[in-house]
């Protein structure tokens, strides 16, 4: 197993996370997210995994894709509306080339 289990991430308290400011989830800023959302008809939102100053990321499950009937899981980065362009652009950019 490369690491802990959903049931771990979702139940656990071993890990916390301080909290993002909640005055930036406002129209130009976050998208508010909550557990159990359904985006686009595809991932459904279990547990948040982390921030930055521009952007929150989310463990959800794909719905629309499931191997041997076992769910898949993803990692789903949501930018800020007032996230810079150029710096969305160098997140994908990385990921494209592995560097996650």
């Amino acid at each position: 197993m490369l690491g802990p289990t959903i049931e771990v991430l979702i139940y656990s308290e071993w890990y916390t996370q301080p909290f993002e400011c909640t005055a930036r989830y406002k129209p130009g800023g976050l998208h508010p997210v909550s557990l159990h959302d359904t985006l686009h008809n595809r991932h459904r939102i279990l547990y948040k995994l982390g921030h930055t100053t521009f952007a929150t990321v989310w463990l959800a499950e794909n719905l629309c894709f499931r191997e041997n009937n076992a769910p898949r899981y993803v990692a789903v980065k949501i930018f800020s509306a007032d996230a810079e362009k150029g710096a969305i652009n160098a997140a994908v950019i990385r990921w494209l080339r592995g560097g996650r």
